[in-house]
């Protein structure tokens, strides 16, 4: 996983530079490395974070877009090969938010969607509270992934990602 993340921001870093536009990786914990694995197509895996990247070196003027990804311990090793995941996408743009539900579909996952951070912070607190419910002795994440635009209207993906960080914290995930 953790190659595919840098071979997807080398492809734009060369065209950010070309507009004073820095592309960045931001491996945030470095768990990406310690413990992730990609299941289903890394191809369209590839698509789907190319068109994000892509899109967002074309709209951003001057500053840096940062493609920031981490991941969790499985929480069982005997994951069946078919499990399917659950793959929230936060995307303000329509047209890309269609196009990654699509995409992601095709990989097997249910996949939720939302368009800003406000947002996909209810849908996270809902799932706790949800599954907190259903399941209260062992706690577990609404979504395994979380795709999320940076750069959204109301709150934009770095504070909705902090706060859903935040908000896990309280549930003990």
């Amino acid at each position: 996983m953790e190659e595919l993340l840098e071979n997807v921001v080398s492809i734009y870093y060369l065209n950010g530079a070309m507009k004073n536009v820095e592309v960045l990786l931001d491996s945030c914990d470095g768990s990406i490395a310690r413990f992730s694995r990609v299941k289903g197509d890394r191809g369209e895996l590839r698509r789907i974070l190319s068109n994000l990247l892509h899109n967002a070196v074309k709209f951003t003027s001057e500053g840096h877009v940062t493609l920031r990804a981490w991941a969790r311990k499985p929480q069982s090793s005997n994951l069946a090969p078919n499990t399917r995941q659950r793959i929230l996408v936060v995307e303000d743009n329509k047209v890309l938010l269609m196009i990654c539900k699509a995409k992601v579909s095709k990989l097997g996952a249910t996949t939720s969607t939302c368009e800003n951070g406000e947002e996909a912070l209810d849908l996270v607190h809902k799932g706790l509270i949800d599954q907190r419910d259903i399941e209260p002795s062992t706690p577990s994440p609404p979504f395994d992934y979380i795709l999320m635009d940076c750069q959204m209207p109301e709150m934009d993906g770095f504070e909705a990602t902090k706060c859903i960080r935040e908000e896990e914290a309280r549930y003990g995930i």
